[in-house]
């Protein structure tokens, strides 16, 4: 998480968003890094593209229940006028007015790729904040 964000912050620095981490240290999980890696930057890299200017991004990992959960949290730009399960689906983006750049198979992928790692994906949708949640069981013999 650590790595991905520096490289998305570096990546979107002109991007008018603040990111704010709680991250827990010596959680680990078994997986293919490259799966991980794609997995946490698909998640920051919608947070950026679909969030309000002048936001904040909240970025949380713990551990509950002898699990892992990373937490992305922002206040979207625009109202999201689709159910949080249907993002999760090929080509589906929050709104239908949307015209930023991107083809809506980010949050598709890390649907795909949690579950590959055999993780789990949730999306929650209050109002205009958007939540992704991904659980992976934890690996604590590292």
């Amino acid at each position: 998480v650590r790595q991905v964000a520096a490289d998305v912050c570096d990546t979107y620095s002109s991007e008018k968003r603040d990111f704010k981490y709680e991250l827990a240290d010596d959680l680990f999980f078994k997986g293919d890094s490259v799966y991980a890696y794609t997995i946490v930057q698909n998640l920051f890299v919608n947070a950026v593209k679909y969030s309000m200017e002048h936001t904040r991004i909240f970025v949380k990992t713990y551990a509950d229940n002898g699990q892992i959960v990373l937490e992305v949290i922002n206040v979207s730009a625009e109202p999201i006028d689709v159910e949080a399960d249907k993002l999760k689906e090929r080509f589906v983006r929050g709104d239908a007015s949307r015209s930023t750049e991107g083809n809506g198979l980010g949050l598709a992928i890390v649907d795909t790729y949690t579950h590959a790692l055999g993780g789990a994906f949730h999306i929650g949708i209050v109002g205009d904040t958007f939540k992704a949640e991904i659980h992976f069981d934890s690996y604590a013999n590292v």
